[in-house]
């Protein structure tokens, strides 16, 4: 019998999900062994959530699976705590890695890029881990996105997110194409303010590909974050490809302004800081409506 595996998991907790998900993944054998890699650890190491018996403890503990000694912890985060994280450290004596949000948090790894990893893991002979690999998948989308756990329905955009400066620029730019109105259809031509949940922001253009909503969202701003999110290439392309070399000039702007619309999954986002959108409001204007001509 394992005695130190811990089990009462709060699962209202968005990371505490995730970290179930890596756990139970670990029994297909394709992620065990690229995320034993990725961490530099030993090929009969054994991950899993200990019992916490010293006030506070990482997430997961590692074990050699033979001699049942400690190898090292684990400590995930859906964003980055470098404080944590040190603290943790002073208390072990065994390495402390971290997995965080995105790539560019500087963690040993990134939810991105098991992200990443999963939308191509090799699973022909068993179905499940395709199902599985998704499950986590999409979770890690939902966080890094900004996104709650649960859907909300289009809403208008507050008068307050209206008046910050990125929103008020760009709705000037787009002038009478723009509308946010929330209510019927969304029809070719138009361009659609609205969100999801309070603060939120999103710029959304006709798509007859988008079987549900016929629309696709150029960009977003979430929960008055202060980061605007774009669509990966490959998405954009799917839902517009009539738009190819606008989508282009697109990422290219992207892509200046520091993000990567190119290399990212299928339904990954990528994000600038909304300092750095301001001095492209205009550029981002026009290409979106190019997008929706």
């Amino acid at each position: 019998m394992i005695e130190d595996v811990f089990f009462r998991e709060d699962i209202d907790k968005q990371e505490n999900r995730i970290n179930l998900a890596i756990f139970g993944l670990m029994c297909a054998k394709p992620f065990r062994i690229w995320l034993q890699k990725s961490l530099g650890l030993p090929a009969n190491a054994v991950i899993y959530p200990r019992v916490n018996v010293e006030g506070f403890r990482p997430d997961f503990a590692v074990k050699d699976a033979d001699t049942e000694a400690v190898l090292a912890w684990i400590e995930v985060e859906c964003g980055t705590d470098q404080g944590q994280l040190e603290r943790y450290r002073k208390r072990y004596p065994e390495p402390v890695l971290s997995i965080w949000g995105r790539k560019a948090d500087g963690g040993d790894l990134s939810l991105e890029e098991i992200a990443v990893f999963l939308e191509h893991i090799e699973s022909d002979d068993e179905p499940q881990v395709r199902w599985n690999a998704e499950h986590l998948r999409q979770q890690i989308i939902e966080v890094l996105d900004g996104r709650v756990g649960r859907t909300y329905k289009d809403a208008p955009v507050s008068a307050a997110v209206r008046a910050t400066p990125f929103v008020a620029q760009l709705t000037k730019e787009l002038g009478d194409k723009l509308t946010f109105d929330v209510d019927g259809p969304l029809r070719p031509g138009q361009i659609r303010a609205n969100t999801k949940a309070d603060l939120g922001f999103s710029l959304r253009v006709y798509s007859r590909k988008a079987a549900r909503t016929h629309s696709l969202s150029v960009l977003n701003q979430t929960g008055g974050q202060p980061s605007i999110w774009f669509q990966s290439k490959a998405k954009m392309l799917h839902y517009l490809p009539e738009r190819t070399e606008v989508i282009e000039r697109l990422v290219a702007t992207v892509r200046d302004m520091g993000g990567d619309m190119e290399t990212i999954g299928f339904k990954s986002k990528t994000s600038v800081p909304i300092e750095t959108a301001l001095d492209y409001v205009r550029e981002l204007a026009q290409a979106t409506l190019a997008l929706a001509h």
